[in-house]
């Protein structure tokens, strides 16, 4: 079906056992990339990785680079092209930080500010 593996994997389940699987699903050269972190029982690669010039790559924040990224957010954000006040669920004083925190661990609230 995929004639010979994949050009890339993405491994989004943090589980070392889907990212064995994910790297040896992927063709001669192809890429396997693991987004974001949890499980961290080592994996086990075979040494025909390498020799395949299979690669694996991670990422938590994609490519994002504060020093580069940050002034273009806020610009589209001060330009109203980025509109993170739809994102947010709540707002709270910070001596309200223990119930925030209560109702993102409870699933009542997804996006929080702390007002300082």
């Amino acid at each position: 079906m995929t004639d010979g593996g994949v050009d890339f994997a993405l491994v989004c389940a943090a589980n070392s056992q889907a990212m064995e699987t994910a790297v040896m699903c992927t063709n001669s050269g192809g890429t396997m990339v693991i987004v974001g972190f949890g499980d961290h029982t080592p994996m086990k690669i075979s040494p025909t990785v390498m020799f395949l010039n299979r690669k694996i790559k991670g990422t938590v924040f994609g490519d994002y680079k504060a020093q580069r990224d940050l002034p273009k957010l806020v610009d589209l954000y001060m330009d109203g092209k980025l509109p993170l006040d739809d994102f947010v669920t709540r707002t709270f004083k910070l001596d309200q930080i223990e119930e925030a925190l209560q109702l993102l661990h409870d699933g009542k609230s997804i996006r929080s500010v702390i007002l300082i």
